[in-house]
């Protein structure tokens, strides 16, 4: 019989040790990056506060991606908000990329330098958009198609709050508040 025990105070306040538990508790879990509402329209961008603005999700017409938001040149966030683009212009020294992420120009480079953003394709499912893997399960087997359909709604905005506490410190308020047993 395994024994579990609480975990140790210095679990809740030792940087090291926290980054590993949500690395291990976490990171083969899904990793929602938006929807597909967010991004309506083919060329249509969503910076996303979420990832600290450092990535913008692309509608690219037949596929989602997420796209650095950060110049390669001097590291400039790129984007602000949302829009549509088809072309990306650095504000620091006019770098220009393709809505892809394809550096097409390096003003004053006498040989211009090749480089690609970052950018990562999304899986879609019912309009969510993952990174990697997204749920395998049908929403009419679980009864629950009626509750995730998004046709006739459009995206409004996000609001992101950050909390300077352990996340565990979380889960165990959450399992007492609403009496679920772990």
């Amino acid at each position: 019989m395994k024994i579990v025990t609480h975990p140790s105070i210095k679990s809740y306040f030792d940087a090291d040790e926290s980054r590993q538990e949500v690395e291990q508790a976490f990171s083969r879990g899904l990793a929602y990056a938006g929807h597909s509402l967010m991004v309506p329209e083919k060329f249509s961008y969503q910076v996303l506060p979420h990832f600290n603005d450092r990535y913008a999700l692309f509608n690219q017409g037949e596929n989602y991606e997420l796209i650095s938001n950060v110049c390669l040149h001097r590291q400039a966030q790129l984007l602000e908000g949302q829009g549509r683009a088809r072309s990306i212009v650095c504000k620091l020294h006019c770098w220009g990329y393709d809505n892809t992420g394809q550096l097409k120009g390096a003003p004053h480079f006498k040989d211009a330098p090749s480089g690609q953003l970052k950018k990562e394709s999304l899986s879609v499912w019912n309009g969510l958009l993952f990174r990697g893997r997204s749920p395998n399960m049908g929403l009419s087997a679980l009864g629950l198609e009626d509750y995730l359909d998004f046709t006739d709604y459009f995206y409004a905005g996000s609001e992101t709050s950050e909390y300077q506490f352990n996340w565990k410190t979380f889960i165990e308020i959450y399992l007492e508040n609403y009496h679920v047993y772990s």
